[in-house]
Protein backbone atom coordinates (compact mmCIF):
# COMPACT_ATOMS: atom_id res chain seq x y z
CA UNK A 1 0.00 0.00 0.00
CA UNK A 2 0.96 3.56 -0.96
CA UNK A 3 -0.15 4.95 2.29
CA UNK A 4 -0.87 3.59 5.66
CA UNK A 5 -4.33 2.44 6.75
CA UNK A 6 -5.84 4.34 9.41
CA UNK A 7 -7.54 2.82 12.51
CA UNK A 8 -11.16 3.29 10.61
CA UNK A 9 -9.58 1.76 7.67
CA UNK A 10 -8.16 -1.10 9.41
CA UNK A 11 -11.36 -2.29 10.72
CA UNK A 12 -13.04 -2.28 7.55
CA UNK A 13 -10.54 -3.31 6.10
CA UNK A 14 -10.59 -6.81 8.36
CA UNK A 15 -14.67 -6.56 7.99
CA UNK A 16 -14.37 -6.83 4.17
CA UNK A 17 -11.79 -9.99 4.41
CA UNK A 18 -13.60 -11.90 6.77
CA UNK A 19 -16.90 -11.24 5.02
CA UNK A 20 -15.26 -12.61 2.11
CA UNK A 21 -13.48 -15.22 3.35
CA UNK A 22 -16.79 -16.92 4.66
CA UNK A 23 -15.48 -18.91 7.54
CA UNK A 24 -12.39 -20.20 5.97
CA UNK A 25 -10.35 -16.90 6.50
CA UNK A 26 -10.50 -13.92 8.69
CA UNK A 27 -8.98 -10.22 8.51
CA UNK A 28 -6.68 -10.59 11.43
CA UNK A 29 -4.66 -12.86 13.48
CA UNK A 30 -2.93 -12.22 16.89
CA UNK A 31 -0.51 -13.78 18.41
CA UNK A 32 -2.10 -13.71 21.57
CA UNK A 33 -0.92 -17.06 23.55
CA UNK A 34 1.85 -14.92 23.94
CA UNK A 35 1.07 -12.00 26.24
CA UNK A 36 3.71 -9.54 25.35
CA UNK A 37 2.26 -9.72 21.73
CA UNK A 38 -0.99 -8.21 23.31
CA UNK A 39 1.25 -5.32 24.62
CA UNK A 40 2.85 -4.54 21.44
CA UNK A 41 -0.64 -4.44 19.49
CA UNK A 42 -1.79 -1.93 22.09
CA UNK A 43 1.50 0.29 22.50
CA UNK A 44 2.35 0.62 18.83
CA UNK A 45 -1.17 1.75 18.02
CA UNK A 46 -1.07 4.14 21.27
CA UNK A 47 2.01 5.67 20.81
CA UNK A 48 1.51 6.27 17.42
CA UNK A 49 -1.70 7.78 18.43
CA UNK A 50 -0.09 10.51 20.77
CA UNK A 51 0.62 8.75 23.77
CA UNK A 52 4.48 9.20 23.79
CA UNK A 53 6.05 6.75 25.78
CA UNK A 54 9.19 4.92 26.02
CA UNK A 55 11.26 2.31 28.53
CA UNK A 56 13.90 2.04 30.95
CA UNK A 57 15.30 -0.86 32.61
CA UNK A 58 12.07 -2.50 31.95
CA UNK A 59 9.73 -0.03 32.66
CA UNK A 60 7.58 0.49 29.94
CA UNK A 61 5.00 3.24 28.74
CA UNK A 62 6.65 6.21 30.30
CA UNK A 63 5.99 9.59 29.19
CA UNK A 64 9.58 11.13 29.62
CA UNK A 65 8.50 14.50 29.57
CA UNK A 66 6.47 13.79 33.60
CA UNK A 67 8.39 10.42 34.67
CA UNK A 68 5.05 9.28 34.46
CA UNK A 69 3.29 6.08 32.78
CA UNK A 70 0.76 6.74 30.55
CA UNK A 71 -1.30 2.95 30.40
CA UNK A 72 -4.82 4.27 31.28
CA UNK A 73 -3.84 7.30 29.07
CA UNK A 74 -7.07 8.27 25.67
CA UNK A 75 -4.55 6.74 23.46
CA UNK A 76 -4.37 3.72 25.10
CA UNK A 77 -7.57 3.12 26.18
CA UNK A 78 -8.87 4.22 22.60
CA UNK A 79 -6.73 1.19 21.34
CA UNK A 80 -7.85 -1.06 23.37
CA UNK A 81 -11.39 -0.29 22.46
CA UNK A 82 -9.89 -0.94 18.73
CA UNK A 83 -9.00 -4.24 19.59
CA UNK A 84 -12.07 -5.36 21.09
CA UNK A 85 -14.05 -3.55 18.44
CA UNK A 86 -12.19 -6.07 15.78
CA UNK A 87 -13.25 -8.79 18.09
CA UNK A 88 -16.42 -7.79 18.00
CA UNK A 89 -16.71 -7.66 14.48
CA UNK A 90 -16.13 -11.44 13.91
CA UNK A 91 -12.32 -9.86 11.92
CA UNK A 92 -10.05 -11.55 14.57
CA UNK A 93 -8.75 -15.52 13.38
CA UNK A 94 -10.83 -17.41 15.96
CA UNK A 95 -7.94 -19.38 18.23
CA UNK A 96 -5.62 -16.23 18.27
CA UNK A 97 -5.08 -16.88 22.17
CA UNK A 98 -3.76 -20.36 21.76
CA UNK A 99 -1.15 -18.88 18.99
CA UNK A 100 2.51 -18.06 19.85
CA UNK A 101 4.07 -15.95 17.69
CA UNK A 102 5.30 -18.86 14.95
CA UNK A 103 1.97 -20.01 14.60
CA UNK A 104 0.54 -16.64 14.46
CA UNK A 105 2.65 -16.07 10.90
CA UNK A 106 2.11 -19.08 9.43
CA UNK A 107 -1.64 -17.96 9.31
CA UNK A 108 -1.09 -16.07 6.49
CA UNK A 109 0.10 -18.27 3.58
CA UNK A 110 -2.16 -21.03 5.17
CA UNK A 111 -4.48 -18.47 3.81
CA UNK A 112 -6.33 -18.11 6.89
CA UNK A 113 -5.52 -14.55 7.83
CA UNK A 114 -5.22 -11.14 5.71
CA UNK A 115 -3.21 -9.46 8.00
CA UNK A 116 -0.65 -9.14 11.01
CA UNK A 117 0.89 -6.72 13.16
CA UNK A 118 4.32 -8.23 13.18
CA UNK A 119 7.56 -7.11 12.16
CA UNK A 120 10.21 -7.98 9.50
CA UNK A 121 11.68 -10.79 10.30
CA UNK A 122 8.88 -12.64 9.33
CA UNK A 123 10.02 -11.31 5.52
CA UNK A 124 12.57 -13.68 5.24
CA UNK A 125 10.68 -16.59 7.13
CA UNK A 126 8.03 -16.34 4.58
CA UNK A 127 10.18 -16.17 1.42
CA UNK A 128 12.31 -19.22 2.39
CA UNK A 129 9.16 -21.21 3.42
CA UNK A 130 6.56 -20.10 1.71
CA UNK A 131 8.19 -18.93 -1.70
CA UNK A 132 5.05 -18.75 -3.38
CA UNK A 133 3.36 -16.64 -1.12
CA UNK A 134 2.59 -13.08 -2.58
CA UNK A 135 2.14 -10.49 0.32
CA UNK A 136 3.06 -6.56 0.83
CA UNK A 137 4.50 -4.93 4.02
CA UNK A 138 2.91 -1.73 5.48
CA UNK A 139 3.39 0.66 8.18
CA UNK A 140 0.45 -0.29 11.40
CA UNK A 141 -1.88 1.63 11.11
CA UNK A 142 -2.03 5.22 12.32
CA UNK A 143 -4.67 7.68 13.82
CA UNK A 144 -7.88 8.64 12.28
CA UNK A 145 -7.19 12.22 11.88
CA UNK A 146 -4.13 14.04 13.01
CA UNK A 147 -0.11 13.50 11.95
CA UNK A 148 1.03 10.21 13.39
CA UNK A 149 3.47 10.36 16.68
CA UNK A 150 7.02 8.75 15.72
CA UNK A 151 7.71 5.32 18.26
CA UNK A 152 10.65 6.19 20.57
CA UNK A 153 12.84 3.34 21.41
CA UNK A 154 16.08 2.30 23.26
CA UNK A 155 19.40 3.14 21.68
CA UNK A 156 20.61 -0.13 23.47
CA UNK A 157 18.14 -2.20 21.18
CA UNK A 158 16.11 -5.78 21.92
CA UNK A 159 18.79 -7.85 21.28
CA UNK A 160 21.21 -8.02 23.99
CA UNK A 161 24.43 -9.88 24.24
CA UNK A 162 26.25 -10.66 26.80
CA UNK A 163 30.02 -12.35 27.92
CA UNK A 164 30.56 -14.68 30.99
CA UNK A 165 32.95 -12.93 33.49
CA UNK A 166 34.93 -16.16 33.28
CA UNK A 167 35.48 -16.52 29.86
CA UNK A 168 38.84 -17.12 28.70
CA UNK A 169 38.09 -15.66 25.53
CA UNK A 170 36.52 -11.90 26.83
CA UNK A 171 39.53 -10.20 24.78
CA UNK A 172 38.39 -12.34 21.75
CA UNK A 173 34.53 -11.65 22.89
CA UNK A 174 35.61 -7.82 22.85
CA UNK A 175 37.17 -8.19 19.25
CA UNK A 176 33.83 -9.47 17.90
CA UNK A 177 31.67 -6.66 19.65
CA UNK A 178 33.65 -3.94 18.29
CA UNK A 179 33.25 -5.08 14.57
CA UNK A 180 29.88 -5.59 15.13
CA UNK A 181 29.25 -2.28 16.17
CA UNK A 182 31.43 -0.68 13.43
CA UNK A 183 29.96 0.71 10.57
CA UNK A 184 32.11 -2.05 8.38
CA UNK A 185 30.39 -4.80 10.75
CA UNK A 186 26.70 -3.10 10.22
CA UNK A 187 27.02 -3.18 6.91
CA UNK A 188 28.00 -6.78 7.00
CA UNK A 189 24.66 -7.57 8.83
CA UNK A 190 22.76 -6.11 6.49
CA UNK A 191 24.37 -7.82 3.53
CA UNK A 192 23.82 -11.05 5.64
CA UNK A 193 20.26 -10.81 5.92
CA UNK A 194 19.26 -9.46 3.00
CA UNK A 195 18.30 -5.67 4.96
CA UNK A 196 15.90 -7.66 7.09
CA UNK A 197 18.22 -6.34 10.19
CA UNK A 198 18.73 -2.77 10.03
CA UNK A 199 21.19 -0.23 11.44
CA UNK A 200 20.91 2.57 13.72
CA UNK A 201 24.24 3.82 11.97
CA UNK A 202 23.40 6.30 9.23
CA UNK A 203 26.43 5.71 7.40
CA UNK A 204 25.95 1.76 7.59
CA UNK A 205 22.77 2.21 6.04
CA UNK A 206 23.57 4.49 3.65
CA UNK A 207 26.42 2.51 2.51
CA UNK A 208 24.21 -0.87 2.60
CA UNK A 209 21.48 1.28 -0.09
CA UNK A 210 24.18 2.61 -2.17
CA UNK A 211 26.30 -1.34 -2.60
CA UNK A 212 24.02 -3.87 -1.46
CA UNK A 213 21.40 -6.14 -3.56
CA UNK A 214 18.36 -5.32 -0.58
CA UNK A 215 15.99 -7.11 -0.78
CA UNK A 216 12.96 -4.47 -1.89
CA UNK A 217 10.52 -5.50 0.85
CA UNK A 218 13.48 -5.40 3.54
CA UNK A 219 14.44 -2.12 2.12
CA UNK A 220 10.16 -0.70 2.55
CA UNK A 221 10.64 -1.93 5.79
CA UNK A 222 13.52 0.09 6.28
CA UNK A 223 12.46 3.16 5.30
CA UNK A 224 9.07 2.63 7.42
CA UNK A 225 11.53 2.73 10.54
CA UNK A 226 13.74 5.71 8.99
CA UNK A 227 10.34 7.54 8.52
CA UNK A 228 8.68 6.70 12.16
CA UNK A 229 10.99 5.76 15.05
CA UNK A 230 13.32 8.20 16.70
CA UNK A 231 15.54 7.55 19.91
CA UNK A 232 14.62 8.01 22.94
CA UNK A 233 16.23 9.17 26.73
CA UNK A 234 18.60 6.61 28.51
CA UNK A 235 18.17 7.15 32.09
CA UNK A 236 21.50 5.20 32.51
CA UNK A 237 23.33 7.60 30.17
CA UNK A 238 21.93 10.54 32.04
CA UNK A 239 22.69 9.08 35.57
CA UNK A 240 25.15 5.75 35.36
CA UNK A 241 23.82 5.02 38.91
CA UNK A 242 20.26 4.89 37.79
CA UNK A 243 21.45 1.54 36.56
CA UNK A 244 21.20 0.12 39.91
CA UNK A 245 17.35 0.29 39.86
CA UNK A 246 17.43 -2.40 36.93
CA UNK A 247 18.20 -5.00 39.52
CA UNK A 248 15.48 -3.84 42.33
CA UNK A 249 12.47 -4.03 39.91
CA UNK A 250 10.55 -6.81 40.50
CA UNK A 251 8.00 -7.19 37.72
CA UNK A 252 4.42 -6.18 37.74
CA UNK A 253 1.96 -9.43 38.00
CA UNK A 254 -0.48 -8.74 36.46
CA UNK A 255 1.88 -7.18 33.76
CA UNK A 256 0.69 -4.73 30.43
CA UNK A 257 0.16 -8.16 28.33
CA UNK A 258 -1.63 -10.20 30.48
CA UNK A 259 -4.13 -6.96 31.19
CA UNK A 260 -4.64 -6.91 27.87
CA UNK A 261 -5.24 -10.29 27.16
CA UNK A 262 -7.60 -10.69 30.31
CA UNK A 263 -9.64 -7.34 28.77
CA UNK A 264 -9.79 -9.36 25.03
CA UNK A 265 -11.51 -12.66 26.67
CA UNK A 266 -13.70 -10.61 28.53
CA UNK A 267 -11.84 -11.64 31.98
CA UNK A 268 -11.60 -8.08 32.95
CA UNK A 269 -14.82 -6.69 32.34
CA UNK A 270 -13.78 -2.71 32.91
CA UNK A 271 -10.84 -1.64 30.77
CA UNK A 272 -10.50 1.88 31.95
CA UNK A 273 -10.32 0.51 35.19
CA UNK A 274 -7.90 -1.96 34.89
CA UNK A 275 -5.36 -0.01 32.85
CA UNK A 276 -5.75 2.61 35.68
CA UNK A 277 -4.76 0.30 37.99
CA UNK A 278 -1.76 -1.16 36.07
CA UNK A 279 -0.73 2.56 35.59
CA UNK A 280 -0.98 2.78 39.70
CA UNK A 281 1.16 -0.27 40.52
CA UNK A 282 3.98 0.70 37.84
CA UNK A 283 4.26 4.03 39.04
CA UNK A 284 4.16 2.67 42.97
CA UNK A 285 6.88 -0.28 41.73
CA UNK A 286 8.96 2.63 39.69
CA UNK A 287 9.03 4.10 42.98
CA UNK A 288 9.68 1.43 45.58
CA UNK A 289 12.91 0.26 43.17
CA UNK A 290 14.99 3.44 43.25
CA UNK A 291 14.35 3.68 46.89
CA UNK A 292 15.75 -0.11 47.10
CA UNK A 293 18.64 1.72 45.17
CA UNK A 294 19.18 4.15 47.07
CA UNK A 295 19.28 2.07 50.49
CA UNK A 296 21.99 0.09 48.60
CA UNK A 297 24.39 3.67 48.01
CA UNK A 298 22.66 4.37 45.05
CA UNK A 299 22.64 8.14 44.05
CA UNK A 300 19.33 8.16 42.03
CA UNK A 301 16.42 9.71 42.38
CA UNK A 302 12.63 9.82 40.48
CA UNK A 303 14.21 13.63 38.73
CA UNK A 304 16.20 10.90 36.70
CA UNK A 305 13.37 9.81 35.24
CA UNK A 306 12.05 13.27 33.91
CA UNK A 307 13.58 14.86 30.84
CA UNK A 308 11.70 18.34 30.27
CA UNK A 309 13.37 18.76 26.91
CA UNK A 310 12.11 15.63 25.11
CA UNK A 311 10.49 16.09 21.89
CA UNK A 312 9.37 12.53 20.65
CA UNK A 313 9.19 13.84 16.73
CA UNK A 314 12.89 13.84 16.79
CA UNK A 315 16.27 11.82 18.31
CA UNK A 316 17.21 12.60 21.67
CA UNK A 317 20.69 13.60 21.41
CA UNK A 318 23.91 14.30 23.09
CA UNK A 319 23.04 18.26 23.40
CA UNK A 320 19.64 17.23 24.96
CA UNK A 321 21.20 15.04 27.88
CA UNK A 322 24.09 18.17 28.34
CA UNK A 323 21.05 20.85 28.50
CA UNK A 324 19.16 19.16 31.07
Amino acid sequence: MSEPLSWDQLRDAAKKITAQGQGQYYGVVIEGKQTPRFAAFINGLARMAGAAAGASFGFTEIDWRTGQHVYASDEFLAAVDLLLALKADGSIFPGSTSLNAPQARAQLPQGTAGMILQGPWNIPEWQRDNPDFKFGVASQPIPNTGAPTPLTYEETGANVSWVYAQSPYKAIAGDMFSYMSSVEGQVAMMAATGGNLGSIIPEAVQIAQDTLDLDPLASKALALFEEQLRVGPLVAIRNPEAAQVAFERKPLTPDFGEIVQGIFTGQLSDPGSAMQDLQDRADAELDRAIKAAQDKGAQVSRDDFVFPNWDPTRDYTEEDYAAL
